[in-house]
Order: C-alpha cells, then sequence, then structure tokens
C-alpha cells in the first residue's frame, strides 16, 4: 500500500478560562513550581461529545439516539474523575484524544478542571473528522500549530511557557488499526513522517527546548518486535539494522535509553519504568495489553538542563479498572466507567 502526504499547517486560536481561576488554584501552581516537577498526561476518553447536533458525530451520541444533557454531564465529571483521582497535586498538562471539538473541551475545563488550575486549551479542528485532539494546561499557551494531513487527522503543536523553560508539545492520535495492523500501517507511517516534517520547521528557530510527542499512537512501542521484523512499523527501535531505511521511509527512532538527537525515548521500552509500570499496557485490545498511548521525550529531556526525564507511569487503580485490571469502560445504561484506555504519564524534574 502506497500513500502520499500533503500537509498543510496554519495557527489555531487558544483559549484562557480566567473565570473560574480561584486562590487555591494559584497556591496550588506556586507549590508545584517550588517541587521542581511538570507532570504530563495523555488520556484518550473514549468519545466524548456534546448533546448538540453538529452533524459530525456519531450516531449514537445525538438527542435522537438518546444521548442527554444528563448523560453528557456525568461523562464530563467521570473524565475529570479519572484526570485528577484524587490526588493532590492534578497533571500540569493534560493531552486528549476522542473530544468531539473545542466546546466540549470548554465544558470540561469550565466545569472541572479550572479548579485545579488547568485553564489553557487548545485543539484540532478537523472538519470532516468527528473526533478531535486537544490540550488543556496549567501554564501558559503561548502558540497552537495544527499541522493537518490529508485524509488523516491533525496533529496539534503548541509552545507551553512554563517556570523553568518553555516546553513544546506535539499532540496526535493516529489511524486505528480497525480494517487491520498491516494493512493500516503506511497511514500511521504518513502520520509520524508528517510529525517528523514538524518537529524539524520547530528546530528551525528553537533547537534547544524539550519537545514532547503524546497521544494515542494506535500502535505498541515494541509493535516492530511483535511483528518479528517483518514490515516497517511507524515505530521502529533505534538499534535495528533496519532502521536508517525506515527512517529514511518516515517511521519516527525509539529507545528506552537516553536518546541522542533524531532518536525519541518511550518509557515503555526502558526495562526499569516497565517492571515499575501499574501495567503492562495502556489498552487491553482483543485480549493483549497495548502500549498504544505513549507519550515521547527528545534528547533535550536527558541534558542536565532545565527540564529533564525523571520517570513514567501508567494509572491502573481500581477507581478507574474493573477487578481484573482492565480499563472500566463507559457504560451508557448504567451511567457509570471511564474510557477502554488507561492514563499515561511522564514526569520532568527541574535540574538545577
Amino acid at each position: 500500500m502506497r500513500c502520499q502526504r500533503k500537509c498543510i499547517a496554519w495557527i489555531v486560536s487558544v483559549i484562557v478560562l480566567c473565570t473560574a481561576v480561584t486562590a487555591c488554584s494559584c497556591s496550588l501552581e506556586d507549590q508545584r513550581v517550588s517541587d521542581g516537577i511538570l507532570t504530563v498526561m495523555t488520556y484518550n476518553v473514549c468519545n466524548l461529545f456534546d448533546t448538540v447536533t453538529d452533524g459530525t458525530e456519531y450516531p449514537e451520541y445525538t438527542p435522537e439516539a438518546g444521548w442527554t444533557v444528563g448523560s453528557y454531564g456525568r461523562r464530563l465529571e467521570l473524565i475529570s474523575q479519572a484526570i485528577v483521582q484524587g490526588q493532590t497535586y492534578v497533571p500540569d498538562i493534560v493531552v486528549l484524544q476522542e473530544i468531539e471539538h473545542e466546546r466540549v473541551m470548554q465544558a470540561l475545563v469550565e466545569r472541572h478542571l479550572s479548579a485545579y488550575g488547568l485553564r489553557w486549551l487548545a485543539t484540532t479542528s478537523d472538519a470532516e473528522s468527528a473526533i478531535q485532539v486537544g490540550i488543556v494546561s496549567r501554564y501558559p499557551i503561548q502558540h497552537a500549530v495544527v499541522h493537518g494531513i490529508d485524509g488523516l487527522r491533525s496533529i496539534l503543536e503548541v509552545e507551553i511557557e512554563t517556570p523553568v523553560e518553555p516546553i513544546c508539545l506535539f499532540a496526535l492520535h493516529a489511524k486505528s488499526q480497525r480494517e487491520g495492523e498491516k494493512v493500516t500501517e503506511p497511514l500511521r507511517i504518513l502520520t509520524m513522517a508528517a510529525l517528523k516534517d514538524a518537529i524539524e520547521q520547530r528546530l528551525k528557530y528553537n533547537s534547544q527546548s524539550p519537545i514532547l510527542v503524546a497521544g494515542d499512537f494506535n500502535e505498541s512501542a515494541d509493535a516492530y518486535y511483535r511483528w518479528k521484523s517483518e514490515f516497517p512499523t511507524a515505530l521502529v527501535p533505534a538499534t535495528d539494522s533496519h532502521a536508517p531505511l525506515y527512517e529514511r521511509q518516515g517511521s519516527i527512532l525509539i529507545t528506552g535509553a537516553p536518546p541522542v538527537r533524531g532518536q525519541w525515548y518511550s518509557w515503555w521500552l526502558d526495562p526499569q519504568q516497565f517492571t515499575d509500570a501499574e501495567a503492562t499496557g495502556s489498552y487491553w485490545y482483543k485480549g493483549v495489553w497495548e502500549s498504544f498511548d505513549q507519550i515521547l521525550a527528545s534528547s533535550e529531556c536527558f541534558d542536565g538542563k532545565g527540564w529533564d526525564f525523571d520517570c513514567g507511569h501508567v494509572k491502573a487503580n481500581k477507581q478507574i479498572c474493573d477487578p481484573s485490571g482492565i480499563p472500566y469502560v463507559w457504560d451508557e445504561r448504567r451511567r457509570t466507567g471511564f474510557s477502554d484506555h488507561l492514563p499515561v504519564y511522564i514526569v520532568l524534574k527541574a535540574c538545577n
């Protein structure tokens, strides 16, 4: 299957919701700065739609199909609980997949997340897609750019001004494996190729700031080995003998060790981080744990300056999982559950 990509980049609006900010959230922000940590979370929320019929939503999420204001409100509440999970500190930056649009992001922030200091947000707006990618941040989003990919979901790029140094974050949701893993792989490679183009443009004017790539890759970090190197995957181990060739063809190179420029660290491949994880994957698919949800870190996260990698983890507690440890999926009839994915995190620490 041969595919070609056509990419267009455009600036999108950044929204800051100031009306819900409280003294509590400000003191929380101050305390986080003094702690010297930055926590980033990625979470596929599994189809978060409002009750307004826009024409692009999935049919089950319309008033005609029984999707109600109460159900929508309950989903917002539960998704916010999954993000907070009773922690003293919630993530500083949250990347979400499968949200309907900016309006849903605003509702989630206004009703729930703003109380925890999360009030800056940006989203994609793919006209022909029912679902989008969004980012909400405790710290100011200085600018946001969408990198459109013909026929695929766009990539959202933001620069976030943190107390230590700016962070560049790319958020994505790659093509699913619904039609088959092998047949859809070229489309995930297209997304990675577009990502590399966007990063290359970024590096032309800022080559020092750390870069994170977060989202649902619809591919596990070890997919290449699972397929016994039969064909190129979107994510290729940097140590493989075919890595240079596959990188030229669009794949990105990942490693479980501190990366060099042009490689990306995935904590799923780091034996120490993987051993400490609460689950062996973030998505239970066809009876197998998959690490589809990932946050990749650039070499600047390992240079001993500014923000540096501290740890990665996946949340699999009893609040969001069933007794067997499988994600507790939303049940419309009971109005309970969360998502078929688990939230994944990366923690950065400030270097002196």
